[in-house]
Order: C-alpha cells, then structure tokens, then sequence
C-alpha cells in the first residue's frame, strides 16, 4: 500500500527501496530514491516547508535551498524540479548561487514587467471610447487613468476600465492583435489593429 502526502506518493519500487511520485504532474521525483520509507516522508516535509514557507517564490526567488542529508540543492521554481548536475556541500557555496542566478532572473522579469505595463499604457489610451463589449454593451471607459484613480478612492468599480489586455499577439510584428477581457462579464474577444503601435516601445 502507498503512502500519500498532500499530492506526493511514496511507492515501493520492488527492489526493497522507495520512490516519490508527484501526482500533479504524474511523474516520479528524478533522483530520489530511498532505503527506508521515513527519510521519503523527511524528504517530502522538508521539500513542502521550504517550498510554502517562501511567499516570495515566483515573484522575486526563481531558485531556493533544500537540504539534501548533508549538502545543499538547488529547487527552480520554474520548471518545478531540482537544478539537475548541482549539490553544494557548504550553504554559503548554495546561497551564493542562487542569488546569482535569482539577481539576474529578478533583473529580466522588472524588465518584462515594465515593458508590458508600457505595452498596456499605449494599448489602452488607442483604445479609449472606441471599445464597447459584444455580450454586455459595456464600454471601454475614455480617460481610463482618471476613472482607475476614481475606483482607487473608493468611487463605484462601474467606474473602472471596462477591459484589460491579457495577450499581445504579434508585438514585435508590423500587424498587432490584442487579446481583450470585459471587466464586467469577462467575454474575451480580439482587436486587431492596422499597424503596430508597440514597436516604438520596443525600440
């Protein structure tokens, strides 16, 4: 019989030793392998702990700790999975690369997150009073900005964008099309435009 844990699942292998199953992605953990079915379970406690008990992980940590029984991996958020090829016997050896690498990852996400709140900035401004949803009738609000800051004062939410933008196709091409999801009943629709107004933004 199979031991489960939140979504891990330690499973005999046959040969006397255990492995640990991730349900979620309906694979067996790569490189775990265990004499004695409590250091599974001390592995998967403390694999849960240092994963959930990082509020910044996917936000400003790409890569955390964990302890390996004497050394140090390194977890990628990301992929989901340990950093294959990497086990430092100092803490200090494993800090100094993770902070490396989640320096560098931080510096490209501020960028990505910078550029899309341009690309938003731009889209939105084209966009105002000329948008009306096609199931609700609600229209793209003109002066976003002004009526945003109205829902930040606590004025009625009516007030705010009628839409958001939740895909750029195209953004680096000479035709853009923007992926739009109405605020009110979230009917999703295309707007496509004649030209790229983003490509100076990306300039």
């Amino acid at each position: 019989m199979t031991n489960i844990i939140g979504k891990w699942q330690i499973v005999p292998d046959g040969a006397g030793c255990f492995e640990i199953f991730d349900q979620d992605k309906g694979v067996f953990v790569q490189g775990e392998r265990f004499h004695r079915e409590i250091d599974a379970e001390t592995w998967i406690q403390n694999h849960q702990e240092q994963i959930e008990g990082s509020v910044e992980t996917m936000e400003e940590k790409r890569y955390t700790l964990m302890n390996d029984f004497g050394g140090w991996d390194i977890w990628d958020h990301v992929t989901d999975r340990l950093v294959p090829g990497l086990n430092f016997r100092e803490k200090a050896e494993a800090e100094a690369w993770a902070d490396e690498k989640n320096s560098a990852w931080s510096s490209v996400k501020h960028k990505e997150a910078r550029l899309h709140k341009k690309y938003e900035e731009i889209v939105l401004d084209l966009l105002a009073g000329k948008v009306v949803c096609s199931s609700c009738g609600i229209p793209f609000r003109e002066k976003w900005e002004r009526e945003l800051a109205k829902v930040e004062q606590g004025i009625l939410a009516t007030n705010s964008p009628g839409i958001k933008v939740t895909r750029y196709i195209g953004a680096d091409s000479r035709n853009l099309t923007v992926d739009l999801t109405c605020n009110v009943c979230l009917h999703t629709g295309l707007y496509y435009f004649d030209d790229n107004p983003l490509l100076e933004a990306i300039a």
